[in-house]
């Protein structure tokens, strides 16, 4: 079982500001191969260790999705999955907690994975995501890979969560949510 969570190299334009001329913009939030990979981190259940992957080691995470039967993302499907794939690394969620917390919501709409971690952990998030292509643009490898790796820790705890049946609860409603453990994570209850 792998977590994963991906970081981009160019800002994505807000059409509600100019953009700011000392920044790269991509084309948009389909254009995955403008946007480019500036780091993806991994928590590695079975080598129970975290990764961290970028330019110059990325065939090295290609590697590791091979080995491991079942992924696990935050909004990864609609996302991560197709960065990755546009810039030259395959994969496939089998496990989007993202998916899980909108079907268990029952509205079709879930919530960022800082709110369901804040609500569940009492953990705040550190940082936005939109300041990840402007880390890595100024040349701030360390705060965004930090930052990247707080992601995965945070999804780790809340897929952790799952494994041993504790009930997830939304954010904004304040109800328990009812997601249900696959039964591929069940060899993972005890770790």
């Amino acid at each position: 079982m792998l977590v994963y969570d991906c970081e981009i190299q160019k800002c994505i334009p807000d059409k509600r500001q100019p953009n700011d001329p000392n920044l790269q913009y991509c084309n948009g939030w389909t254009d995955y191969v403008g946007m480019g990979i500036s780091t993806i981190c991994a928590w590695d259940y079975d080598d129970k260790r975290f990764r961290v992957f970028t330019h110059d080691n990325l065939s090295d995470f290609a590697e590791l999705v091979k080995r491991h039967e079942h992924i696990i993302g935050f909004n990864s499907i609609r996302f991560d999955d197709p960065l990755c794939c546009a810039n030259g690394v395959p994969i496939l969620t089998t496990y989007d907690l993202f998916k899980e917390i909108s079907n268990a919501a029952g509205n079709g709409k879930g919530c960022g994975q800082a709110d369901m971690l804040q609500a569940n952990a009492g953990i705040p998030k550190a940082g936005h995501g939109a300041m990840a292509p402007i880390w890595f643009q100024q040349g701030r490898l360390g705060k965004l890979i930090d930052y990247c790796l707080e992601d995965v820790r945070g999804l780790a705890i809340l897929v952790r969560n799952v494994i041993q049946g504790k009930p997830l609860v939304h954010p904004t409603t304040g109800v328990e949510l009812s997601i249900m453990r696959p039964s591929w994570m069940d060899k993972y209850v005890q770790r």
